[in-house]
């Protein structure tokens, strides 16, 4: 994991996990087929909750923005898919 877990919950067979650096995870499969386990991120934040900076991306046919914050980094995201699809630091 990229930060330390701070908060766990879980229902069924998925377990959500809240990182310190702003990250929510998701494990599903966990209990009926440990091997098998999926690790999806999601929701991915800057470390404080913090954005600095917003840009949006020109791109009819994507709706994609950046959001910079306290944490020295750039995200961007993919506005329809509702995920960060890519980081960068400064």
């Amino acid at each position: 994991m990229a930060a330390t877990p701070r908060s766990v919950d879980f229902m069924g067979d998925q377990v959500l996990a809240g990182l310190s650096n702003g990250t929510i995870l998701e494990l599903k499969n966990v209990l009926s087929n440990p091997a098998a386990k999926v690790c999806e991120i999601q929701i991915r934040c800057h470390y404080d909750g913090e954005a600095w900076g917003l840009a949006i991306v020109d791109d009819p046919s994507r709706c994609l923005y950046f959001t910079s914050g306290d944490d020295n980094t750039i995200l961007l995201f993919d506005a329809e898919a509702k995920k960060c699809i890519g980081e960068g630091r400064i």
